[in-house]
């Protein structure tokens, strides 16, 4: 009885594991389909559309992401009609609600072609079903209903507006909420924007700019915007207001050091010779306890590469001496193995040459950002890093409550090396927060050029002016 037992559930197993992998490749297919019919309606419309369909005739449904993007792919409004009615006519045939992504195409779709009543249907009952729309549809349906002058439509718009500025919109986007601000006479949205702005910490483009002096400008919103000049110490040239600093504070410098030390660790346990690499984390957490806290912690392999293919022990030395001459001693170099290596012939000429300086290597399968960021955190509120590297990777593995935080502290603390007329130079990090800024006057705006050069706009209020800040 136990044997026939045994048998029926291996049975059971089998076939069980049969029917998964069926559903399985047969999602897996269907996927594969898919995606080469949205790659293939931006070149062949008619072609998607024909492999749809026989798609369809062996059972398969298209998902709305695969609809969305027929409607997007329409650059024409002959096609964009035909689709739309294709799309539509499915959608009630199947009794299908559209999603986020679909029915905001759609809004988008039906504008296109000129169907402005359609698109107003569809973002109701969006509204209705409490589906959110997104920024772009939003927009370009409010543009139209104050177009129609629909009242009623544009301010159910404007809340839905207000709630998408919770987050950064694309820089075509966010112009045209101006736009939409200055023809409406809604100040807080402009408000609401440039608060979205300082929470993302980003600067803005100098078409944005422009379109926010020319608001500001305007009548009747009480303001007078122009460009300014920040000086070292973080104050405006426009209106003699003082920026934020870009400083963090102990505690917060203390979660950062907790993070890097758990990334440093899970890192050198990720590999087979991890006792090795820990008894190294072990000596190196020492040397920053014994010999630091350091003025300045070098990236070596970083700078020996500066403006070359080949590492270059003569970069290397000449931003040390210049690191030495701004910062004092001691400095902390942290370099991977095979530059240690190249290093070895002149590493005791190269240390007496630059006395101050603590070297230490790390293992060349370990990123030794990890290393010199440990150092820099673990030496205090004064301690900088000098490196050209922007610490991307580092980034990407941050937890999204870390990455504004660490963004603060690198804008305070990395420096850069820069040459100039010939001469290695190493470039300061400002004093103040490069991001949208709110003081008694006004807006503060960093505006970022093609050249990567940051400009500033002083959009400071009128005595009439009732302004909102951040708060």
């Amino acid at each position: 009885m136990l044997w026939n037992s045994a048998v029926r559930f291996r049975k059971f197993s089998s076939c069980r594991s049969l029917q998964l992998r069926f559903l399985l490749n047969h999602k897996t297919r269907k996927d594969h389909h898919e995606a080469s019919i949205s790659r293939l309606c931006y070149r062949d419309l008619d072609g998607a559309m024909s492999r749809l369909q026989h798609l369809m005739e062996t059972g398969h449904s298209p998902s709305q992401a695969l609809l969305s993007s027929l409607l997007r792919s329409c650059h024409q409004p002959p096609e964009n009609t035909a689709v739309l009615n294709w799309v539509n006519e499915y959608l009630v045939a199947h009794n299908i609600t559209p999603n986020e992504q679909l029915g905001s195409t759609l809004i988008w779709s039906r504008l296109y072609s000129g169907n402005y009543l359609d698109a107003k249907m569809v973002f109701e009952q969006m509204v209705d079903e409490n589906i959110r729309v997104r920024q772009s549809s939003v927009v370009g349906l409010l543009d139209e209903a104050l177009k129609h002058k629909d009242i009623l439509l544009a301010n159910k718009l404007l809340l839905q507006l207000r709630e998408c500025l919770k987050s950064v919109p694309e820089p075509a986007l966010s112009q045209k909420v101006v736009q939409v601000a200055q023809s409406t006479g809604n100040s807080q949205l402009v408000h609401q924007l440039l608060a979205a702005y300082r929470s993302a910490r980003l600067p803005m483009n100098p078409e944005l700019g422009r379109e926010l002096e020319s608001w500001a400008n305007g009548q009747p919103y009480g303001y007078i915007a122009s460009e300014t000049t920040i000086d070292v110490s973080g104050v405006c040239q426009e209106c003699g207001e003082q920026l934020e600093e870009n400083a963090i504070s102990k505690e917060e410098r203390h979660r950062l050091l907790q993070h890097v030390n758990c990334t440093i660790t899970q890192d050198a346990e990720s590999f087979e010779c991890n006792r090795s690499q820990l008894s190294q984390l072990k000596i190196f957490r020492e040397l920053v306890s014994k010999r630091g806290p350091f003025t300045a912690v070098l990236d070596g392999s970083n700078i020996a590469h500066y403006q070359a293919a080949q590492p270059s022990v003569s970069t290397l030395k000449a931003v040390a001496r210049e690191a030495l001459r701004v910062f004092g001693a001691p400095l902390l170099l942290v370099a991977r193995k095979y530059l240690s290596r190249l290093l070895r012939t002149e590493r005791q000429a190269l240390q007496s040459a630059l006395e101050g300086i603590t070297f230490h290597t790390v293992e060349n399968v370990i990123s030794d950002d990890y290393y010199f960021l440990y150092g820099c955190l673990a030496s205090g509120h004064n301690s900088f890093f000098l490196s050209n590297d922007q610490l991307g990777d580092y980034h990407q593995c941050l937890p999204s409550s870390l990455k504004p935080l660490f963004e603060q502290w690198q804008e305070s603390r990395q420096v850069a090396v820069v040459r100039k007329q010939g001469r290695i130079k190493l470039q300061l990090p400002v004093k103040y927060s490069v991001v949208v800024q709110w003081t008694e006057s006004g807006w503060h705006l960093p505006i970022k050029k093609k050249d990567c050069t940051i400009t500033w706009y002083c959009m400071r209020k009128t005595s009439n002016t009732h302004a909102s800040s951040l708060d």
